[in-house]
């Protein structure tokens, strides 16, 4: 994601196991993120509140990543929260009786 000329993240990932998650979260190593429950924000803004709150609390912060660990549905659908306004606009017969 790049937020302007000179500030920019790079993700990666990768599947992960259960057992694999549930022990990197209890060690502290990892967090666990469901991207989509209604009290979260929009994925670019969580990404840049990580990139500001790393930056700020860990001046070396490239050298350590930082690991989430996100559902994969929503993980599929972290940009398509904003589509649910639009629906009516791009799916007009959506919504009527067949």
């Amino acid at each position: 994601i790049v937020f302007s000329a000179r500030t920019s993240v790079v993700m990666t990932g990768r599947f992960a196991g259960e057992t694999q998650r549930r022990a990197e979260i209890a060690s502290g190593r990892a967090v666990d993120n469901a991207l989509g429950t209604w009290h979260k924000p929009w994925f670019y803004e969580h990404v840049r509140g990580v990139l500001l709150t790393r930056v700020k609390d860990y001046p070396n912060w490239g050298e350590e990543p930082y690991v989430e660990y996100v559902p994969l549905r929503q993980y599929y659908h972290r940009h398509s929260r904003s589509i649910f306004w639009q629906m009516q606009e791009l799916v007009p017969f959506g919504n009527a009786w067949w």
